[in-house]
């Protein structure tokens, strides 16, 4: 899926789920509609994103053992809310399951709450709320060794920072989130939303510093290197809060 062979994935995806369902393995139910939802997140289609989380939730019992499965779908789920636009029901799914996660000590899905609630913001022209959210997002990905999901945040970071005019810094977290795409070997990936964010980053960097600086502001950063350009940007590593 990261790699873009999409129909391979969602033939796994289809596998896996008949395998859950054969076993009766709630879990694995649980995950496998999550694969699919992500697939269609990937390709655009963020209804039926829905639609495989939902249906999954639906029919899979609660058990402890199905909880994780769970949390990634109902984490989807936001992701799919977002990009049909019901925004308002995104971000109260979103902080309901932030909260959760802070309630457990669990930082993958929390970050993408954060993730999630620095888009909506973001749409909704709150630049400083989603600078928040994504240095959120950020430490929690940062506290977890997770470099897709760093680069990830950086894009945003970079658009919001651009939208709230730090121009210069929004080009240091956008050559970081370069460096990382490369180290993680994927090109650039995420949903719509992200690649529109990009897009409106590169817009407004080069109309403020023109081609020249905002270059230069880049080869800058990408020699210093990703780790201490997210210590400038959020801090020392510390605990997430």
């Amino acid at each position: 899926m990261l790699i873009g062979d999409s129909a391979g994935a969602y033939t796994l995806a289809e596998l896996a789920a008949r395998q859950a369902e054969r076993s009766e393995d709630a879990d694995g139910m649980l995950r496998s509609a999550y694969l699919s939802s992500l697939i269609h997140l990937l390709a655009g289609r963020p209804r039926a994103a829905q639609s495989a989380v939902d249906a999954a939730l639906a029919r899979s019992p609660r058990t402890p053992e199905s909880e994780a499965g769970r949390l990634l779908c109902r984490t989807a789920r936001v992701f799919a809310l977002t990009g049909q636009g019901h925004l308002d029901r995104a971000r109260v799914d979103a902080e309901e399951l932030r909260a959760q996660c802070i309630g457990t000590g669990e930082r993958w899905a929390r970050s993408y709450t954060d993730y999630q609630l620095a888009v909506i913001a973001l749409l909704q022209d709150q630049a400083a709320a989603a600078s928040t959210h994504a240095r959120s997002m950020l430490r929690g990905k940062r506290s977890i060794g997770d470099r897709y999901g760093l680069a990830l945040g950086l894009d945003l970071l970079a658009a919001a920072l651009s939208a709230e005019g730090a121009i210069e810094q929004a080009a240091a977290a956008r050559a970081a989130a370069e460096v990382l795409w490369s180290s993680v070997g994927q090109p650039e990936r995420g949903t719509p939303d992200a690649r529109h964010m990009r897009a409106g980053y590169e817009r407004a960097a080069h109309a403020v510093l023109g081609e020249e600086r905002h270059e230069e502001l880049m080869a800058r950063s990408v020699a210093i290197g990703s780790e201490r350009v997210l210590q400038d940007l959020l801090g020392p590593v510390s605990e997430v809060n």
